[in-house]
């Protein structure tokens, strides 16, 4: 299966790898980290992308 982008915030994107495994990525391609869950990996993008770094716990609380 080939990678496919889920979604983005600022300059990261998260995408589904196949097999259960999803990636946080840069637009730079510098970072580059595997997570086991869509839920972990869209937070550590949004974390990464927000000015506080705890953008995910205001999203995760209110959904």
């Amino acid at each position: 299966m080939d990678p496919i982008k889920i979604t983005s915030f600022g300059s990261y994107e998260v995408w589904a790898l196949g097999g259960g495994r999803f990636a946080v990525r840069d637009a730079a391609g510098i970072l580059d980290i595997e997570h086991p869950s869509l839920d972990i990996a869209t937070a550590y993008a949004m974390d990464l992308a927000g000015p506080t770094g705890k953008e995910s716990l205001a999203y995760f609380r209110a959904a």
